[in-house]
């Protein structure tokens, strides 16, 4: 990957509130390794009421075959067995997740 694709692979990342919302509850994860269960982070999702429309079922196939492959290309998270981990430093994505929410704002 180049400098320039990993760049907009960053930008497409935070582009979606649903991604923006699992990397606010990585970030804030209580464990050291930032990380959450996979049905822990489908049920908040899925409980939060910007995602009101969405059920469990809908919630966990639009993470497993959209959000979670971009988070990935991203280079942002990991996962696997049944557990979705941030891998770079939460302090990168905080910040990254406060420009986006400037950009919600404008």
């Amino acid at each position: 990957m180049t400098r320039d694709s990993d760049v907009d692979g960053r930008f497409v990342a935070f582009a979606d509130v649903v991604r923006r919302r699992l990397l606010y509850y990585l970030c804030s994860s209580s464990s050291d390794a930032n990380e959450i269960a996979f049905e822990t982070l489908v049920s908040r999702l899925a409980d939060d009421d910007t995602f009101g429309s969405h059920t469990r079922a809908q919630m966990r196939l639009n993470l497993v075959h959209v959000h979670l492959p971009k988070l990935e290309q991203a280079n942002l998270i990991e996962h696997d067995d049944g557990t979705v981990r941030l891998v770079v430093a939460p302090d990168v994505v905080t910040r990254s997740l406060e420009l986006a929410h400037r950009f919600d704002s404008i």
